[in-house]
């Protein structure tokens, strides 16, 4: 008997109501206690899309016990030097499987930007694949498509028999990294657009504030602000 576990539509729904990740990954870490606990003997597996995947990573980090035979990870917003590595030597994860996709701008460009402001805790492995030579790590790119490709219903087969057996055949109509360069130089151009972003905001901020000084256009660009993140965030999470 094997249990998998996968990102849902109501993850990503309690996600954008509260925005608090530590929430999903308390929830995820809970689920797991329960089924291992039922379950002892059995082999765990997991099949994750986008924010689903950031979970999975948080929460190995913070269990070194939680271990997964075999994973599939679909538009991923981990990093790009996410320690795979470590996580296989610890025996947490067994085999892992990397799908990327040829446009997948909530990776390839929202993430790479964010990543330019700071967020070090996502990030492009979904796109640019993670940093590790290691037989233990399958990358599949480019599927040509958006951020949900790889987990299309015509892949469903192909990713069943992945996490039932370990084998899983390569997906047609893949692109080459030539075919999607352009993309890619958007993709890395990103963190320092969405530098140049931030620094007009703060100039345009100070110059609002200063300018005939006043607590109500304090209050103003406070506000603004908050809300500007919190649009970020909730992008983030429903992507």
């Amino acid at each position: 008997m094997e249990q998998t576990s996968c990102s849902t539509c109501f993850l990503d729904l309690l996600y954008l109501i509260f925005n608090c990740n530590h929430l999903l990954i308390a929830w995820f870490l809970d689920e797991y206690s329960y089924y291992f606990a039922k379950y002892p003997n059995i082999n765990f597996h997991f099949i994750g899309h986008s924010n689903g995947t950031y979970i999975l990573g948080e929460s190995l980090k913070k269990v070194p016990g939680m271990k997964f035979k075999r994973a599939y990870l679909a538009g991923s917003v981990l990093p790009k030097e996410y320690p795979w590595k470590k996580i296989f030597d610890k025996g947490q994860v067994e085999k892992l499987c990397n799908a990327r996709s040829s446009f997948d701008w909530p990776v390839g460009i929202l993430c790479s930007g964010l990543r330019g402001v700071g967020m070090a805790d996502i990030g492009t492995g979904g796109f640019d694949g993670f940093l590790m030579g290691d037989i233990r790590l399958q990358e599949f790119c480019y599927f040509n498509g958006d951020h949900g490709k790889p987990l299309e219903e015509s892949n469903h087969t192909n990713i069943i028999k992945y996490i039932l057996t370990g084998i899983i055949s390569q997906p047609e109509g893949l692109k080459s990294e030539a075919e999607i360069s352009k993309f890619q130089i958007l993709s890395r151009i990103s963190p320092f657009a969405t530098r140049l972003i931030f620094l007009v905001i703060i100039i345009v901020n100070l110059f609002f504030i200063f300018y005939n000084f006043s607590l109500i256009k304090l209050a103003i660009v406070l506000i603004s602000d908050v809300v500007i993140f919190w649009l970020i965030r909730i992008l983030l999470s429903v992507i």
